[in-house]
């Protein structure tokens, strides 16, 4: 009899849809039950797993994959280059995802087991894209009435496991038979609960669960403990609404930048991981604007701030969870601006109220931890779902477009670090906090071989310890 292992995530999800992925936990189940193209492995280097080979031409605009033989969903049906192509074309169609813009893609065509992709545009790291759930294949039956009917309770899948149960607090997975990981002692069953944050390293001690993931940096003092500090971190910040009747001005956001600015926060009530952010970067890596250059453009922010630009009131949608979100309204009020405020609950929520509202001002936060950058620049500035407003004609969107062609790393480094200084000194962020996530494990789990270089959370490269699934 196999036991669960109890993964404590950042919560249990109601929902799962790779063409509505809203958050964290989402990303993370999904990418247990879904086979994308290629995949990365520990390094960063990609690796191919629905396709086997590839072939890039026209400059970076037309990619044909080579889908590998003998793989087959967890019924034993085949996963074929026609599967493919159609969870490509539902994504085109919805146009909802979160991590790719499938609008760009100009076709979709299938030639026996060779799919081919054509973009509108050249994109030097579309590959590299491939890798995430949205770009996973969804069961379907060719035989049913409507063959475009997917499986969105996931009880057939293409990917490591299935989902057996799904709970009001709980999603419980089970290996998928199927799947060639070739690792016997990974865990056979899955249960993905979600506990608050600030029981979660009491769970985790008492037996409850056999991983967390946390906020809470804290070591544990317990030798039958691991804590693992992964390349995980998210920046929370406000983006100011250019194209908002009250901040067209860019001296009205750089004096909204100046009062709002997170120096004049105080971080002593939120969890020690969480420090002060300067810009829409975590603070360490490539691409990155150096110290001086930040205080730099930090000081052209100040030079043109004045009091006399700050409206009386204005909209704020913001995170009914975020810590400082009290600090923040509070400061509002204390240099009378009124603010109208906005509560979501999930990024499902901020989409939908973001859809029907044009509000002056919307916190938010995004990952900003992959081994490149340039992969969560792209889903921050993700046309159909956009985190950061700009105005049509901002020179930022130049940048951009300039990013998403450059295949040169150093000149990609120069674009990225240009974005961010030009994001504070065009005044459409208030950067607050950033922080980076800790992993608790019992002893029972072995997780070394998830990459500690960029966001992984992989339950199939884990392995249980000597007889400890049965215990």
């Amino acid at each position: 009899m196999h036991r669960p292992l109890i993964a404590d995530i950042f919560e249990v999800p109601n929902k799962l849809d790779n063409a509505q992925i809203h958050s964290a936990s989402q990303y993370i189940i999904l990418s247990h039950l879904l086979r994308s193209l290629i995949r990365l492995d520990s390094s960063g280097q990609i690796q191919g797993d629905l396709a086997q080979s590839w072939t890039v031409r026209d400059n970076f605009q037309t990619f044909i994959f080579h889908i590998r033989p003998k793989t087959y969903f967890s019924n034993g049906h085949p996963i074929t280059a026609e599967h493919v192509a159609k969870n490509l074309e539902r994504q085109m169609r919805l146009n909802t995802a979160t991590h790719f813009d499938f609008s760009s893609v100009k076709k979709v065509s299938v030639n026996h087991e060779e799919l081919t992709i054509a973009l509108k545009a050249p994109n030097p790291y579309f590959i590299t894209e491939t890798n995430h759930p949205e770009f996973g294949v969804l069961y379907s039956n060719p035989s049913q009435a409507n063959p475009d009917q997917f499986d969105l309770k996931f009880s057939i899948t293409s990917g490591p496991y299935v989902v057996s149960e799904v709970g009001d607090k709980n999603i419980l997975l089970s290996k998928n038979p199927m799947y060639p990981d070739g690792n016997d002692l990974s865990p056979h069953k899955v249960n993905f609960v979600s506990h608050p944050e600030a029981q979660k390293l009491a769970s985790l001690k008492s037996g409850k669960t056999d991983f967390t993931v946390t906020m809470n940096s804290s070591s544990v003092n317990d030798p039958a403990i691991v804590s693992t500090h992964p390349h995980i971190g998210f920046t929370y910040w406000l983006t100011i609404n250019p194209l908002s009747k009250k901040f067209k001005d860019k001296k009205s956001r750089h004096s909204l930048q100046a009062l709002l600015n997170s120096a004049d926060l105080s971080f002593s009530e939120v969890p020690d991981s969480w420090k002060p952010a300067s810009q829409l970067y975590l603070p360490d890596g490539l691409g990155r604007p150096s110290r001086k250059e930040l205080d730099t453009a930090w000081e052209e922010v100040n030079r043109s701030k004045s009091d006399a630009d700050l409206p009386k009131s204005l909209s704020l949608l913001i995170d009914k969870t975020f810590p400082l979100k009290t600090q923040i309204i509070n400061r509002l009020k204390k240099f009378n601006i009124e603010p109208n405020v906005t509560e979501y609950d999930s990024q499902e929520e901020f989409y939908n109220f973001f859809k029907k509202n044009q509000y002056d001002v919307l916190q938010n936060n995004n990952d900003f931890s992959s081994s490149s950058l340039v992969s969560n620049i792209l889903v921050t500035f993700n046309e159909s779902r956009p985190l950061i407003i700009l105005e049509e004609n901002s020179t930022i969107r130049i940048l951009l477009s300039n990013l998403k062609s450059e295949a040169e790393p150093l000149k990609r480094h120069i674009l990225l670090k240009e974005i961010g200084i030009k994001l504070l000194t065009d005044g459409n962020i208030v950067p607050i906090a950033h922080h980076l996530i800790t992993f608790f494990s019992n002893k029972k789990i072995d997780i070394t071989n998830w990459s500690t270089l960029f966001p992984e959370i992989a339950f199939w490269k884990s392995r249980w310890t000597a007889s400890s699934e049965k215990n």
